[in-house]
């Protein structure tokens, strides 16, 4: 409309003065503002519908995010009642599941009466099951307290080296069964870390079962201490195995499990390494995978002891220094 009213006011403006010489130079000026006129009213019909498709497009990513804000908040409340609806359900399924091993274990203690090889045998089965069930369902709570972030730890002072020893002892009839030579090295006798003891056992209960339970009959599981000075460092190796170098990482996710022919056969629920993994971290620490010949886990934790969070630390004591030791709980 603009360009086409500077036109019309031209056009105008020399109809009214009535002369129009010379003719060329009309027809000339004429040609030249009818010229602008076309090209300044297309540019701005692209514009236009340049601007109008801008707005239009962000108001669809106004709605498409509302929308997702929206299904968002959904999935958060599902996933906050699913992991609620877990939590209540495990935690529901240990209070039969001790009522089944309490009158279990007094059986096997000779408390109803002397048992017969067949029998005892049958019940030490049935203990060992419900024991395994037992932690399975204590890592399934701590998988979903950590998501909800209500896993607390109940850290304190310990001797790190003085506790494998004493978990290696725990782990050392299920080596020698299998014919397994299993090992401690540590280079200083005492390494006090600043942690739960009882959530760092499961790591370390984790790695060792799992480095006894695929290492052949015959085999090695070596457990090493390292004082590395601003942290300490746990290797536990086997020449097992091993598993493929491109799924280290892999084997850390939940309910990932390596697929290689017969390793399959000996089970597993694949929360075991996931549990290790975020009690580590939890601490501060980290844990990491490597296999060539054989399977290496290392665990690192901090050589301070954290104000902000839960997290370890630890020092290397001199002989001669004397501090209170803890010892390993029972493995489940």
């Amino acid at each position: 409309m603009t360009h086409s009213l500077i036109v019309l006011s031209f056009v105008v403006m020399n109809v009214l003065h009535g002369e129009v010489e010379p003719l060329s130079q009309a027809l000339s000026n004429l040609a030249f503002l009818l010229g602008i006129a076309l090209v300044g009213g297309t540019g701005q019909i692209v514009l236009y519908r340049s601007q109008r498709e801008q707005v239009l497009n962000q108001v669809r990513l106004e709605e498409t995010k509302a929308s997702l804000e929206a299904a968002h908040e959904q999935l958060k409340a599902l996933d906050s009642f699913k992991s609620q609806f877990f939590a209540n359900i495990t935690h529901e399924f240990k209070t039969p599941l001790a009522m089944l091993l309490a009158p279990l274990e007094l059986i096997l203690q000779g408390e109803m009466g002397e048992l017969t090889a067949a029998h005892r045998s049958t019940f030490e089965s049935m203990f060992r099951s419900g024991l395994k069930l037992l932690k399975m369902i204590g890592d399934l709570l701590d998988l979903s307290r950590m998501e909800e972030s209500k896993l607390r730890l109940k850290v304190a002072e310990h001797d790190l080296v003085e506790y494998l020893r004493g978990l290696v002892a725990q782990v050392q009839p299920l080596a020698e069964r299998k014919g397994i030579e299993l090992t401690l090295n540590a280079r200083a006798p005492s390494t006090f870390i600043w942690c739960d003891i009882e959530r760092i056992e499961k790591v370390f209960l984790n790695l060792l079962s799992n480095a006894t339970k695929f290492t052949p009959p015959g085999g090695h599981v070596n457990v090493q201490v390292r004082d590395m000075g601003a942290r300490t460092e746990v290797v536990v190796e086997d020449d097992g195995p091993g598993f493929p170098p491109e799924k280290a990482d892999r084997i850390f996710e939940r309910f990932y499990q390596v697929d290689m022919g017969g390793t399959r056969r000996y089970g597993g629920t694949g929360i075991g390494l996931a549990l290790a993994k975020e009690i580590v971290e939890l601490h501060g620490g980290r844990i990491w995978a490597e296999s060539s010949r054989g399977a290496r886990f290392t665990v690192e934790l901090p050589a301070t002891r954290s104000t902000s969070g839960p997290t370890c630390s630890s020092a290397a004591v001199r002989p001669g220094t004397s501090r209170k030791a803890t010892a390993p709980t029972t493995a489940g």
